[in-house]
């Protein structure tokens, strides 16, 4: 499903090759940051691609989406930390910035995922620390990063 991700920020030299190698959701562990409309879409669309796949998720409002938790057969964690000690194949912070968000992929986060794990962004670039994420990569602590919003937006030249 997922490969390493191209990673270029011209002016600070970070480039990142293409290396594609199929994932079976079937096979995968999801771990999901936030449970709004956005990730309740992507989570329904994990779900009938594959009933067997396994998402976590935590979210700070713990008792609002108990039903919808339920109904797609995932499990809740306490905190973002606990999430990322998990198996996981693929992190999915899916959550709003705000002032708790703000950083919330740290160095210390994506330290503590599995070096099988991928990342991909689709919250606000502030969400994750691109400078821990690059660095995480060359190191090969991190399978790929998939970022769809970066910070600043666009990215200087």
């Amino acid at each position: 499903l997922f490969g390493n991700l191209q990673v270029r920020f011209p002016k600070k030299g970070w480039h990142l090759g293409w290396n594609c190698e199929g994932v079976s959701l079937d096979e995968s562990c999801i771990g999901v940051v936030g449970m709004g409309g956005i990730a309740k879409a992507l989570i329904k669309k994990v779900r009938a691609l594959s009933s067997s796949c396994r998402i976590f998720y935590h979210e700070p409002r713990k008792h609002a989406n108990t039903s919808f938790a339920a109904e797609m057969n995932m499990e809740y964690v306490d905190s973002v930390e606990e999430l990322a000690q998990k198996k996981l194949d693929i992190f999915l912070p899916l959550c709003p910035l705000n002032a708790s968000t703000d950083g919330l992929v740290s160095s210390e986060i994506l330290a503590m995922l599995p070096t099988t794990c991928g990342l991909i962004n689709v919250s606000r670039g502030k969400v994750v620390d691109q400078d821990a994420i690059v660095k995480a990569l060359k190191q090969k602590k991190l399978k790929y990063a998939i970022l769809d919003t970066t910070f600043p937006e666009p990215l200087p030249e």
